[in-house]
């Protein structure tokens, strides 16, 4: 494997992005030399089932994990396959025509019952052990009377049209117990099938259980209109949900604005941040649940900070809280004023000097 990385280094010294993940499967595999043939036969079955996705979806992004949970930087799956051939794990970003479902701690029983559903629809899905406590179901997505993969893949507004019809397939099914947050988050990545799942010190692998092939579902026309009557309803329910907002004193948050505005000058407490000022002004200034994860998870990622890690489940959770008081009291919940701020945390007194830096 060595030599292998030695002469894709060669042959992509004007690639930097190459230049850097081969560096940074070197340092991954470093003290590993020898654990890499018994991977790598799972290795090559992945990179089977990736150039399926590929050939539906050429513009496929990907990433590389170590054994330690660190994340590679976006890539195209196209322009760096050497990726796919040779990290302990591969995560894809689901295609826009993709339905992935997973089930936590299920019995044997109880999947077997969630693909006789699926079943019913004459939906025969690829089934992956995730490695660690869940199944992983995914459907690929195309309409019996579309000849041309990629030119549907590729079309606008696939993505929210396959959420709708995931939505139907669950309520047609009448499955139920989920999380819903992996197939209609905006933009999940899925940990591809052969790939290592490491865990409290564990080594697992996301294996199918049918098969090296994903396995696509030609729905009828009777479920795409009942998908399209879906997004519909979804939009109008938005529309009604639209508040009036009361005009917030600008002069009194202009700080908050500001930290969003240059995440740069946060060195520290951004949970804090996030929890007591960002998410609060943000609900207060009228933007959905969805505006307000973008601009928080945009906000972190600028800050050089990883958005899954532990942000995301504490910004939804503020979100609802926020929600919640709101509907149960009648008030909002204000955001923290920023001479309160530092008096409960003196810690971030390092703000003042930067905030006053941007202001002038």
């Amino acid at each position: 494997m060595l030599k292998e990385l030695y002469l894709l280094y060669k042959q992509n010294q004007g690639d930097k992005t190459a230049r850097y993940l081969l560096d940074w499967l070197h340092r991954v595999w470093e003290g590993r030399w020898d654990k890499f043939p018994l991977f790598k036969k799972y290795f090559e079955r992945r990179m089977k089932m990736l150039d399926q996705l590929l050939s539906i979806y050429p513009d496929l992004k990907i990433q590389g994990e170590d054994f330690e949970g660190n994340h590679t930087v976006e890539v195209s799956a196209q322009e760096y396959r050497f990726l796919i051939k040779y990290a302990p794990i591969i995560h894809y970003k689901k295609l826009p025509n993709e339905i992935v479902i997973e089930i936590d701690n299920p019995s044997k029983g109880e999947l077997m019952k969630v693909l006789q559903r699926l079943k019913s629809l004459e939906i025969e899905p690829l089934v992956c052990w995730s490695g660690s406590k869940s199944w992983h179901i995914h459907i690929i997505t195309f309409p019996k009377d579309v000849e041309d993969f990629v030119s549907y893949a590729i079309a606008e507004g696939v993505k929210e049209f396959t959420d709708a019809l995931y939505k139907i397939i669950l309520r047609e099914t009448k499955i139920d117990g989920l999380d819903v947050g992996v197939q209609l988050y905006k933009s999940h990545w899925i940990r591809s099938p052969y790939s290592l799942n490491v865990k409290n010190g564990k080594i697992g692998l996301k294996k199918p259980l049918n098969g090296d092939l994903y396995k696509v579902w030609f729905f009828e026309k009777r479920l795409a209109v009942l998908a399209m009557m879906e997004i519909e309803l979804g939009r109008k329910k938005a529309e009604s949900r639209k508040i009036s907002v009361r005009p917030v004193k600008v002069k009194k948050y202009e700080w908050i604005q500001k930290v969003i505005e240059h995440p740069e000058i946060v060195k520290d407490g951004r949970e804090r941040l996030l929890w007591l000022a960002i998410v609060p002004y943000l609900v207060l200034q009228g933007y959905s649940d969805s505006q307000i994860e973008d601009i928080c998870q945009k906000w972190v990622e600028k800050s050089g900070e990883d958005w899954k890690s532990k942000y995301r489940c504490k910004v939804r959770s503020m979100i609802k809280h926020c929600r919640d008081h709101e509907r149960k009291t009648g008030q909002r919940w204000m955001p923290i004023r920023f001479d309160n701020l530092l008096k409960i945390f003196p810690d971030l007194e390092y703000l003042k000097k930067e905030l006053d830096e941007v202001l002038r």
